[in-house]
């Protein structure tokens, strides 16, 4: 209630790659809190229930009373809809930044990975599956996995937002991803000597949020 900064406290959840009805489907306008709830909810509250089948996408369409499974193999994404950062622009007292007028959002000086800048994964000498997830709102990236004098290395990529790819492609050396959009890879890390330091690293330059 007595928050500071841009922006104001509420919320409105969304699910990615659910089979739900439009009343449950995170509209933005059905921003809510204690104290101020959006135009299209009764009145104020700590929460809103949404309704989930917890049945697979193409229900409708396959008649078969469940959907078609290959659409739940992927990357779920359960986010708030009324404001979402992965790339943040900090000012000098360590502040977030936020231009409130326009309406093409910004681009950061920083991407948060897990909610943390440039954090460091030790892993084991064994395949790995990195859900990489496009938090959004204005950047889009093109990932490589690079070692630290500069060479790309490859990886295998399995799954596209919320289903896994007919095929996996294996020998790939970047995957570009849109805002909200997700992409499942798999590195071995077995083919490395202990102690290497490999490095994910966004190569698409943007310099305009439109």
């Amino acid at each position: 209630q007595n928050h500071v900064g841009f922006g104001t406290p509420e919320i409105s959840i969304h699910l990615h790659n659910a089979h739900s009805a439009s009343e449950s489907d995170g509209f933005p306008g059905d921003y809510y809190s204690a104290n101020k709830a959006g135009p299209t909810l009764a009145s104020p509250g700590e929460f809103k229930d949404n309704f989930y089948a917890n049945i697979y996408a193409g229900y409708d369409e396959l008649q078969n009373g469940i959907g078609d499974p290959r659409e739940a193999l992927g990357t779920l994404f359960y986010h708030d809809h009324t404001l979402e950062f992965a790339d943040r622009l900090f000012d000098r007292k360590g502040l977030l930044i936020w231009d409130q007028i326009d309406p093409d959002g910004v681009l950061g000086d920083k991407v948060v990975v897990n909610g943390y800048i440039e954090p460091v994964l030790r892993v084991a000498a064994r395949k790995y599956r990195l859900r990489l997830l496009n938090g959004g709102p204005s950047r889009f990236y093109a990932f490589y996995l690079i070692t630290g004098n500069n060479k790309e290395q490859s990886f295998s990529y399995i799954a596209n937002d919320g289903n896994l790819l007919p095929a996996p492609l294996y020998e790939q050396f970047s995957v570009r991803l849109a805002v909200a959009e997700r992409a499942d890879i798999v590195v071995d890390f077995s083919r490395y000597p202990i102690g290497t330091e490999l490095y994910l690293v966004n190569r698409l330059t943007q310099d305009k949020t439109r």
